[in-house]
Formats: structure tokens, sequence, C-alpha cells
């Protein structure tokens, strides 16, 4: 059961990137605080957009410029660079910082050291992130310095203006500029509530920039990981669940299974194998992938009776000043479409903005809930599509012939023992195709009986998936409301 209670507050949401967007505004979170609050700020860097004035501003919720460019500059200067960039490798030395490490040594390993400056500086980042790990004390004073000194005053008047009672990011002070406005809160009296927007950020991101009042993470586990990572007060620490994973359990908007084949030029007689890509960024493998798959389901048959859906990653359609980051990706892939058009069919996310990052509007989620819920199995690489597809008893495949980053060796699989993705592993819920030959078999594995796992999958779905579900939204937005204000 979800309350909700009247108050009569001023609260400032940050949304620095589309998927901050989906979370914050386009969920019950920023309905029940419309509902509830006196006012709502949205802070976003494309607030001059016109189609977010005209889905979010009105009535008590105000758009306002969250002002990346300023910030930008001021994080390029040589002090607040270093601590940033020891925080991002650093950490509490006890807990288990292998995605951590993992980052650091691709770091280390891509490092420039023909000029000696450089060299001095990398020798002072590895002797600071070397003790920071082994004292609390020094991990704590660092943080405190940083909120000191190097707190800019960027938002200033947007403070005075609304004078905000809360103020809700979706880092603890590790992604964009989370750390630069929460510092400035603070120094305004105001309450920090940090909502964790993804799932491996409690594990993966080095020490927080700033301390927040409050946290509220998906699940138990997360809520551990943000003690024993970051070392937050676990009285502070709250557990809401998935604000955006509400659409899967209550079913809101999701097309039939005649609409959403219809939609996406899909055949209603034929299976359907739903390959949701990763990210081209640091990637290079996915249109080979894809071929292999293309032509392993040609001979093998399968494709008589399947369809491959290959849904295209949103960073696919990342621009600036109307030029795609990563087109060459993009055009191989159409023209895999072209070559087995009797049995390709590609999916390419709706996105609305250049200024916001990967904003995409809300018929994308009511898509992907639609097409997990229709589909026969999800093929994807650790992606959080796997916790959603347990939420249907989806069979999924996890696509690990090779590794998840370019700059390593390509048979390099350290992800396997990321902390988030491990528990994934031993759940037994999904099949890790090593090969091709693998991916191939699981496939067919599972077509053949889509029952098998089905117990780990529920193990997934009761670990990962968090409480409150088709109501966190409006869970998480009653935390936010009637959180204290109690400083650290």
């Amino acid at each position: 059961m979800c309350d909700s209670t009247e108050v009569k507050q001023t609260v400032f949401l940050v949304v620095q990137q589309g998927y901050g967007a989906r979370y914050l505004l386009r969920t019950e979170i920023l309905r029940t605080l419309k509902k509830h609050c006196k006012r709502v700020i949205v802070l976003t860097p494309n607030a001059d957009e016109d189609y977010m004035r005209a889905e979010f501003d009105g009535d008590n919720v105000s758009v306002e410029p969250f002002r990346v460019d300023e910030y930008s500059k001021i994080s390029k200067r040589p002090w607040h660079r270093f601590f940033r960039d020891v925080r991002w490798y650093a950490g509490n030395g006890k807990a288990d910082l292998f995605t951590v490490d993992t980052r650091y040594g691709i770091h280390k390993k891509n490092r420039s050291n023909n000029n000696p400056l450089k060299v001095l500086y990398y020798i002072m980042q590895d002797i600071a992130v070397l003790l920071l790990r082994r004292s609390a004390f020094l991990r704590r004073f660092w943080i405190w310095t940083e909120c000191a000194f190097l707190g800019p005053s960027i938002s200033t008047d947007l403070f005075n203006k609304y004078k905000p009672d809360k103020i809700v990011v979706t880092s603890l002070g590790v992604l964009g500029y989370d750390h630069y406005v929460m510092r400035e809160a603070r120094r305004f009296g105001v309450e920090v509530i940090s909502v964790i927007l993804s799932w491996d950020n409690s594990s993966s991101k080095g020490m927080i920039g700033a301390f927040p009042d409050r946290v509220v993470t998906w699940t138990e586990t997360m809520k551990k990981e943000v003690v024993e990572y970051s070392e937050i007060d676990p009285d502070r620490v709250y557990v809401g669940g998935i604000a955006h994973f509400d659409c899967h359990f209550n079913a809101q908007g999701r097309w039939s299974k005649a609409q959403t084949f219809e939609r996406l030029g899909l055949d209603q007689d034929k299976k359907l194998i739903f390959y949701s890509l990763r990210s081209p960024n640091k990637y290079s493998w996915n249109p080979e992938i894809v071929e292999y798959l293309a032509k392993g389901l040609k001979a093998s048959g399968l494709s008589d009776s399947c369809q491959l859906l290959i849904r295209l990653h949103p960073v696919n359609f990342k621009s600036r000043d109307g030029v795609y980051r990563f087109i060459d990706d993009t055009e191989a892939h159409m023209r895999l479409k072209e070559k087995y058009q009797d049995l390709l069919v590609y999916d390419m996310p709706e996105m609305l903005s250049e200024k916001l990052v990967i904003d995409m509007p809300q018929e994308e989620m009511i898509k992907i809930s639609s097409l997990l819920c229709y589909s026969d199995v999800l093929l994807c690489f650790f992606s959080t599509m796997i916790l959603e597809a347990c939420i249907y008893d989806l069979p999924v495949v996890n696509v690990g012939l090779y590794t998840h980053n370019d700059l390593l060796d390509k048979s390099d699989n350290s992800a396997h023992k990321f902390p988030h993705l491990k528990r994934l592993l031993d759940s037994g819920g999904i099949r890790m195709a090593s090969s091709k030959e693998d991916l191939l078999e699981s496939i067919k594995s599972y077509l053949s009986d889509p029952g098998l796992d089905s117990a780990g999958r529920k193990r997934i779905l009761d670990q990962e998936c968090g409480p409150n579900r088709g109501c966190a939204g409006e869970a998480i937005a009653n935390l936010i409301m009637n959180s204290g204000s109690s400083r650290n």
C-alpha cells in the first residue's frame, strides 16, 4: 500500500540526462510531488526546449535551467579535476572494489606518460587513492575539503528565488555535476536527497562527491552497498523500490500483442527473439554478433519459425549539432537490416533532445514493457533489461562472447566478477553464452522449454526488483516528502 501525506514544501528535482527524466519526471514521483507539494522545480539543461516546457511546466511545476556549461568550466579547473579523479578510483578498501579496480586498471593502461607534469599528476593520484582506500577518516576529510573549498555558486539565484526545502539528485554526487549542486544546497540549509538512479551505482562509482541527508535505494541489497561502499549511516538510507519498473507490474498503458506486433512490423505467427544491444561506446562488436545470429538462425532452420528484433541502444542516437556520435555503428546495422530483411526487424528508440542526452518519450517505456511481455527469449549483455525480463519470467541469454570494453583484451571476462553482475550469474536465472555455439544452443533450449531456469529468474526478481511493486514511484515521493532534515 502506497500512502500519501499532504505536505507543503518546495522541492528541486535535478535532471541532468534522459534516464533521470525517465526516473523522476515520467513516473509517479513527479505526479505525487506535484499533487502534494507547494512547488516542484525541475532543473534541467534543456529548460528552454518547447517539448520540455509543454510536458512539465505549468500549475505548481516550473522548469528552470541547470547550467551545465558553467559547471563544466568549473570542473576543468586543476584542483577540481584532481579531487574528482581521485574519488573516482578511491573508496572503502574493505569493500569489494573489483568494478572500480577494473576501471582504474584501464585508466592506468591508457595513461599518457610522455609529459613530466602528467607523470607527476598520476603519481599524486595513485598515492592519494592508496591512502584514501586505507583510512575512513581521510575519505571523510577529503569529501569535507571538497565541499568546503570546491563548491561553486552557480544556482544561487534559483535557491534565493524559490527557497527550496529539499533537493533531489539521482546519485551520491558521482554523476554529472550532482556534487556541485549538492554542496550548494547544503550551504543554503536545503535537505539533500539522493535517489539512486541505476542498478550498479552503489558499487561501481568510487567515493561519494558530497554528503546527502537521505538516500533512497532500489533494494535492501543496494542499501547494504550504500552503507558499505559509501559509508553512509544506515538510518539515513531508505528502500523505495524501482520507480520506472512500475509500468511492468501494473501494465499501465501496455499494448496488446496484436498492437505490439503491428506497430513494430512483426509476424504474430512467429516466435520473437528480442535482442537489446549494448551501448556502442567502447563496445564495437554488436554488428558482428547480429550477423552471426542471422546466419545461425537461418542455417539451423529457426528462421522459419522465429524472428529477431534488434533494439539499438539509445546511445546510438547521441548527437551534437545534428551529428550522431556513433553513426558508423548505426549504418552497419542498417546494412544488416537490408541484407537480412526477411529475418531482422530493427527498433530505433525515439530521442527528444540534444541537450538532455537520451531523453525518450513515455511511449518508449510502454514499448519495452510490451516487448518483454510478448517475447519468447531476451538477448542482452549484462543489462538492467535482465531484471525487467525476470518480472515477466522471460528467458534471458547473456551474450558474453566478448569483453565489456574495447580497451581490454577481447577475451577478458572481468565483468563477470562485478558485484551486481556476479549476483545474476550466481542466481541460476540466466544462461551465459561465452561462445557463438553457446549462444545458438541457449536460444534453442529456451525456445523448446521456456520454463528452464524459471526458479532462478524468480530469485533475481525477489533480490533485485525491490518492494512497492507497481507503486514504487508514489512510495519514493512519499519518502522524499516525509523525510526529516537532520544533518551529518
